[in-house]
């Protein structure tokens, strides 16, 4: 016996939602206007599916690197391919409207 049960709640504030796969333990990797790789600290707030919420750590307007970078070498150069798809994939998931 089971109960199948869906949880919706408020959005919060000044939190970002981001792919899991773009989480490098407690580290996310940001593309810089001059197309640099910036590794910078974050702070997980939870992680639920493919999706993790970060509370610090990200800025509005920043591009997210989802690639795994081997080697991750800050201010190597980057050839950033916006991935307009995944983000509104993201998006739909985490407004709860993702089937």
């Amino acid at each position: 016996m089971y109960v199948e049960v869906e949880l919706r709640g408020q959005p919060i504030p000044d939190r970002f939602v981001v792919p899991r796969s773009a989480l490098h333990e407690e580290k996310i990797y940001i593309c810089t206007p001059e197309n640099r790789l910036k590794i910078k600290p974050v702070k997980i707030e939870f992680q639920m599916e493919d999706m993790a919420v970060l509370s610090t750590g990200v800025e509005q307007g920043e591009r997210l690197v989802l690639s795994d970078l081997i080697p991750a070498v800050e201010g190597m150069l980057l050839k950033p391919v916006p991935a307009l798809d995944i983000a509104e994939q993201l998006r739909q998931k985490a407004l709860g409207e993702a089937l």
